[in-house]
């Protein structure tokens, strides 16, 4: 049996050449992976900071406003028609507070 020598070194050179093209192709694969987990870590630490930036601006807004924040996202979850309802309660309470102005003057003599 002869081997024809020129066939063989054709087939192992056209072998040589898919895995270099595999390699780099794997290669690209594995820097884009990493490229990606980059970018995630990024948005995470972004949105961390955007989140922590959020929570601090909400406190310096309640503060600002005297609200308690537990008080506001009750509001949050109320409908819009408890969230009038939750609006004269609070009017109220602040009337109350105040000395009663409001109608109930003549109820407090002595």
């Amino acid at each position: 049996m002869e081997y024809d020598d020129q066939a063989w070194v054709a087939a192992a050179s056209n072998i040589v050449a898919e895995l270099a093209r595999t390699n780099s192709l794997l290669e690209k694969s594995i820097e884009a992976a990493e490229g990606s987990r980059a970018a995630t870590e990024r948005m995470c630490s972004g949105l961390e900071l955007f989140l922590q930036q959020q929570r601090e601006f909400q406190a310096l807004l309640f503060k600002e406003l005297r609200l308690d924040p537990q008080i506001a996202s009750d509001k949050a979850q109320m409908g819009p028609d408890e969230d009038e309802e939750g609006d004269e309660e609070m009017e109220n309470a602040s009337r109350s507070e105040e000395g009663g102005s409001g109608g109930d003057e003549g109820s407090m003599e002595m």
